[in-house]
């Protein structure tokens, strides 16, 4: 024989303390939702800035080519 089911109706203190719980859950689903998006926004000022500081890199160089071609 299965284990008899739950009772389907709860006292009021079991429902709020699920509400609560519940609650406590969204509450941190959207923080971490917040942080993801934070998370996501510096990810792309980063890879922005990289590019950035890559096109810089290679002027410099190209610019160094230029100069030791009156050194050789």
């Amino acid at each position: 024989l299965a284990p008899a089911p739950p009772p389907l109706i709860m006292n009021e203190s079991d429902l709020q303390i699920q509400n609560a719980v519940a609650e406590k859950l969204v509450n941190e689903k959207v923080q971490i939702d917040k942080e993801k998006k934070r998370i996501e926004q510096e990810k792309k000022r980063i890879e922005q800035e990289k590019e950035h500081i890559e096109q810089k890199l290679k002027n410099l160089e190209e610019r160094e080519e230029q100069i030791n071609k009156y050194f050789v």
